[in-house]
């Protein structure tokens, strides 16, 4: 059992020369072509998903709380650390107070990277 689990992955992840010696030398090029398929289909699809969702970012990766907090977005930083807070399953007392530690610790560094320049 074992065994086939460590040569099905071996076979997903890239062995394709393994899986096209299992079959008999009739079908080699119908299994090897079968096998980069799926790689073709997805370089063909990706572009096309990319063209109709521009502006993905906005549906996966948000803005950073140390962001928004950059740029006045003082409420949706607090939804964010919220949400954040929410997924790590830690206690949500207290957010004023760790969006201010927050706003301290940027305001810091501003002044360390101005003193730098200077």
């Amino acid at each position: 059992n074992k065994q086939r689990k460590v040569l099905s992955t071996r076979y997903l992840t890239g062995g394709s020369s393994l899986g096209v010696e299992t079959v008999g030398p009739k079908y080699r090029a119908v299994a090897g072509i079968a096998y980069q398929f799926g790689w073709a289909t997805g370089y063909v699809i990706l572009p096309c998903i990319a063209y109709l969702v521009r502006d993905f970012r906005i549906l996966i990766i948000p803005e950073s709380i140390r962001w928004q907090l950059t740029h006045g977005k003082e409420k949706q930083a607090i939804k964010s650390l919220m949400n954040a807070m929410k997924v790590n399953k830690l206690p949500m007392d207290g957010i004023d107070e760790k969006i201010n530690i927050l706003k301290q610790n940027l305001r810091s560094v501003s002044n360390e990277i101005l003193l730098m320049n200077s």
